[in-house]
């Protein structure tokens, strides 16, 4: 593997244009929904992480593999979000710092200009009476409860 490609499909109660992704990341209902990735030009595969699909391990090797050259549609806030994301899911392995995946410099920006997957999610927020609460958005559900926008 010389190249990987990624996009990624986030949720959270926070909204990003009023919070800054750290924020949004770093909200406890925050998650990865799906992972969308080509190895070296190869065709896309998406990894439906909100379905309880694991990234492939040679994909987690890469994502820390300084040889290997990343791109991203949005390379800072993919940096940001899987940083979170690794941290709370393998912790033995990603436990440490943002330092371990590149920085957005070595992350280049995908120049297709479109995304992989072609959905981008937006905060999922259900109404109850007065209060405001965030659920997940998990495939099969209806179609009104999703808050999804094509890119």
């Amino acid at each position: 593997m010389k190249k990987l490609m990624m996009d990624l499909e986030t949720k959270s109660d926070v909204d990003i244009t009023k919070a800054g992704v750290y924020r949004y990341a770093d909200s406890p209902y925050f998650d990865i929904l799906l992972f969308a990735y080509s190895v070296d030009d190869n065709p896309v595969q998406v990894v439906d992480l909100a379905s309880g699909e694991q990234l492939p391990e040679e994909i987690l090797n890469a994502l820390t593999d300084d040889r290997i050259q990343k791109h991203a549609f949005n390379a800072s806030f993919e940096r940001v979000c899987l940083s979170v994301w690794l941290r709370r899911n393998y912790p033995e392995r990603f436990g440490g710092c943002l330092r371990q995946l590149p920085q957005p410099e070595r992350m280049a920006m995908h120049d297709g200009g479109g995304c992989l997957s072609g959905l981008a999610a937006e905060p999922c927020r259900r109404r109850s009476s007065s209060t405001v609460t965030a659920t997940k958005n998990v495939r099969g559900q209806s179609p009104d409860s999703l808050f999804l926008r094509a890119v």
